[in-house]
């Protein structure tokens, strides 16, 4: 499992995910020193080990929060076993990131000056979110996400094309922002919404990516297409 940590170089599609997804779509983007949104309450997914090996940080790590000035101390967690809490410092300020490691539940807490702000954290095992995946004449089943949140298809039979790609979710499931992120091997990046056609281009290494989320509890889960 591996750790966030910047690169100036052989930087992995994972760090864009991180910053472009996990801190947009689930949590507070940004707070200052004199106000700061931290949640009281927080779900994470675990997910097999097979699916860090593949996606690296941007599965094995979510965002709590961004504190874009004061200094952050004491950061701690009630129960190291079930997640583990760091900071990581980026242009915009201070990035509280969570590292979770088996199902539980427990607290994070951190200061920033003298105030000190909790989270209640709950790890969950990931679950199958997809009733079914289509892009272009190629139809993906729900079998596919049944222990894995990802798939993959030949970069070969997609090249230069452009495909309607449509996530189909379960009942109870829905899209955090109802688009697609792509991510091209070239770094470029760019958004479709959902059942738009995508140009698949750039080389292999490709991935399509959304965020879903179940209704009735919050948990977030990180679906992808990798087009190798």
């Amino acid at each position: 499992m591996k750790m966030y940590e910047k690169k100036k170089s052989g930087m992995r599609i994972s760090a864009c995910i991180l910053a472009m997804i996990l801190l947009f779509a689930a949590l507070p983007a940004q707070a200052s020193a004199a106000s700061i949104d931290v949640p009281d309450s927080l779900i994470l997914t675990l997910y097999a080990s097979k699916d860090l090996n593949a996606a690296g940080d941007s599965k094995s790590v979510s965002a709590l929060t961004l504190i874009s000035s004061g200094k952050v101390t004491g950061l701690k967690s009630n129960d190291t076993s079930i997640v583990k809490i760091y900071k990581n410092t980026v242009d915009d300020g201070t990035e509280i990131l969570l590292l979770p490691k088996k199902t539980g539940t427990t607290k994070v807490s951190f200061k920033v000056g003298n105030k000190k702000y909790t989270t209640k954290i709950t790890v969950k095992k990931y679950v199958n979110p997809i009733s079914s995946v289509t892009v272009g004449d190629t139809k993906i089943s729900s079998s596919k996400f049944k222990t894995l949140s990802y798939a993959n298809l030949k970069y070969a039979d997609y090249k230069g094309k452009k495909v309607k790609v449509t996530f189909q979710l379960k009942s109870g499931w829905s899209l955090t922002s109802g688009y697609i992120n792509v991510f091209y091997a070239n770094s470029k990046t760019t958004s479709v919404k959902n059942g738009k056609k995508i140009t698949i281009s750039g080389g292999k290494g490709c991935a399509l990516l959304v965020l879903v989320q179940k209704d009735s509890t919050g948990q977030t889960e990180l679906i992808n297409l990798n087009f190798k």
